[in-house]
């Protein structure tokens, strides 16, 4: 995902990481982060506007297989419509096709295959290609250039709504969640699940979508919690009596 080191796939199995930060428009990020509103200078809580006549500006997860090609599925799901499972998974393929050649593309591969930690533009492309491995911030920065839309991921990890392509209203806007080891669609409430907002309703509700973000990914976090506290107590359970401790802080 976004970090370096040993990731684990659904199945519990170690997949090697790409190497090095791997981080990518640094200061454009920065300056299109969004904070949540307890308080936080810099994001300003709304009241969520409304989005036609009964649709609130508020967000739902839409969850993909828990695999490794996650975040390009997430896109396909939102970007290109798609739903079925045996869809989704060719159209993975293909956007880590379109990911390599992007970088097999760039007029200075050199520099390129420094800002990505490979030795090389084929190097990279070799290990995009192979759906053992994640995709992360590079990845999203392409998929943004390629579908031509604002792509705003809320961290689990961060509680922060970080936008990457231009900021240019003109644009579609997406929304994914990143839970540190998993990214998720978010979609619109409502009857018609909207997954991509366009250019005539982002102005009067993107900072609510943003808060209404941030929230879903708040209760990841306390759900996460509250199923490690219940595996703890199952743990402490007797072999032969059968009886439950108290899970008691330590």
């Amino acid at each position: 995902a976004l970090g370096t080191g040993i990731r684990k796939s659904a199945g519990g199995q170690s997949t090697s990481a790409a190497p090095g930060p791997r981080r990518w428009e640094v200061r454009e990020r920065e300056r299109h982060s969004f904070k949540p509103s307890n308080g936080v200078e810099g994001f300003v809580a709304v009241d969520p506007p409304l989005i036609g006549r009964n649709k609130m500006a508020t967000l739902l997860r839409s969850p993909v297989s828990a695999d490794n090609s996650c975040l390009f599925t997430s896109f396909a799901y939102l970007c290109d419509g798609i739903n079925t499972q045996i869809e989704l998974r060719g159209a993975a393929r293909r956007l880590r096709r379109v990911c390599a050649d992007c970088v097999l593309g760039d007029p200075d591969p050199e520099m390129r295959a420094v800002m990505l930690g490979y030795d090389s533009v084929s190097q990279y492309s070799e290990w995009i290609v192979d759906e053992t491995h994640w995709g992360g911030e590079p990845e999203i920065v392409m998929m943004a250039q390629h579908f031509n839309a604002e792509v705003a991921l809320v961290s689990c990890e961060t509680m922060r709504v970080t936008r990457y392509g231009s900021t240019d209203e003109k644009k579609s806007l997406i929304f994914l969640l990143y839970t540190g080891q998993h990214y998720d669609p978010l979609v619109l409430a409502g009857e018609d699940q909207v997954r991509v907002l366009g250019a005539s309703a982002r102005g009067e509700c993107e900072v609510a979508l943003c808060e209404s973000a941030v929230a879903i990914a708040r209760q990841h976090v306390a759900d996460a919690a509250k199923r490690a506290s219940e595996k703890r107590v199952k743990r402490l359970q007797c072999g032969g009596g059968g009886m439950i401790f108290s899970p008691f802080p330590a």
